[in-house]
């Protein structure tokens, strides 16, 4: 998902992720593009938050291995 710069600070720390959420600058600093891995069950529900805390351009996709 991509978060603007203002809404980073507030938004990113309450996002589930199996250590911590991924996080790059997008081009142009005008916010980030963040990424979590949480387990399927999980993902209906937070479809339904990130839109409500500023998050956009949502992307969902299926995990074929994890090598831990």
């Amino acid at each position: 998902m991509t978060v603007s710069r203002r809404e980073f600070e507030t938004r990113t720390p309450s996002l589930p992720a199996m250590r911590s959420p991924t996080v790059s600058l997008l081009f142009g600093e005008q916010g980030y593009a963040v990424k979590i891995a949480l387990a399927r069950d999980g993902v209906p529900a937070l479809l339904v938050r990130p839109k409500g805390t500023g998050a956009q351009d949502i992307l969902v996709y299926e995990l074929t291995k994890l090598l831990p």
